[in-house]
């Protein structure tokens, strides 16, 4: 039986798309979930923005990647978060464009939309 679709929660009103967060952990044709203004969480649990129930190693709060001026990614849930190869616990750092990160078993790319240039 497959496994359910990751889940993605609509923007909340006035929140511009900034990224989205591309995976090929799950399925080999991909998945993208869109990355808002303010913050974004992932996780299992229904508050997050970016759930992804095929990672069974994941916390309900887990990691964030917020936009805010610039790009933060961290770990939330002290179970450690990769960024570009560096492991944090309850850290957060600046990210840019094609930045690596890896949350329990999902390995993702971010990839920055620029609005400006349209």
């Amino acid at each position: 039986m497959p496994s359910p679709p990751a889940a993605r929660r609509e923007a909340k009103p006035g929140r511009r798309l900034v990224a989205v967060l591309v995976t090929y952990t799950w399925r080999k044709e991909g998945q993208f979930f869109p990355v808002y203004e303010g913050r974004n969480l992932i996780g299992l649990g229904d508050e997050c923005d970016i759930r992804v129930p095929e990672d069974a190693a994941l916390r309900p709060i887990h990691a964030i990647v917020a936009f805010q001026d610039s790009f933060f990614a961290g770990d939330i849930a002290g179970e450690g978060v990769e960024v570009n190869g560096v492991t944090l616990r309850r850290q957060i750092i600046g990210v840019a464009n094609h930045s690596r990160i890896r949350t329990a078993s999902t390995e993702w790319l971010l990839a920055i939309v620029d609005p400006a240039l349209l």
